[in-house]
């Protein structure tokens, strides 16, 4: 079973801290790390992708809330 662990940002607030305790399951097969730049201005997504290549970025164009964020 693989199983997706999803984190929804739009400004950034404690990225670092979020994907940071994920760490640990960076390099296994069965955990993917989503992490979802919601319409950021400040496109929080790349700039976390940069210093963590293991993360997965999708990028929303319009800050599409919570749920259309995780969905």
């Amino acid at each position: 079973m693989k199983a997706s662990v999803i984190v929804v940002a739009h400004l950034g607030d404690h990225l670092d801290d979020s994907v940071g305790s994920l760490e640990a399951y960076r390099g296994r097969s069965d955990v993917e790390v989503i992490l979802v730049d919601n319409g950021s201005a400040g496109r929080c997504g790349a700039s976390a992708a940069a210093r963590r290549p293991w993360l997965r970025v999708l990028r929303a164009q319009r800050n599409l809330g919570f749920a259309g964020g995780v969905h």
